[in-house]
């Protein structure tokens, strides 16, 4: 699971046809203005680029939480020139800065 990484079984559909699980996507898009860092830690890492509004990130890790500023952040590259690192999907304050394409 992506909270936790616990591995296991899922049901994709229930026996009546409900179905439990849709395919989803491995990218995201940039809404505000954010940083790309080359480290889970925002406070530890060190800046490798501005994401700029608009820009699409493939999601390479999905998020975890980084416990010293209290935010969820995702490993990912990003399309335009394939710079890789840390991104903050959304702030503890609640401004989002990517959201799934």
């Amino acid at each position: 699971a992506v909270q936790d990484d616990a591995i296991g079984w899922v049901t994709l559909a229930g026996n009546q046809g409900t179905p439990f699980l849709e395919p989803g996507g491995n990218f995201y898009t940039c809404v505000k203005e954010t940083l790309l860092t080359d480290g889970l830690s925002v406070q530890d890492s060190k800046t490798v680029r501005r994401i700029a509004k608009g820009e699409v990130i493939e999601v390479l890790e999905f998020q975890k939480k980084d416990a010293s500023a209290d935010v969820k952040r995702i490993k990912g590259k990003a399309k335009l020139d394939g710079a890789s690192g840390w991104i903050t999907v959304s702030s503890n304050a609640g401004t989002s800065f990517l959201e799934p394409c």
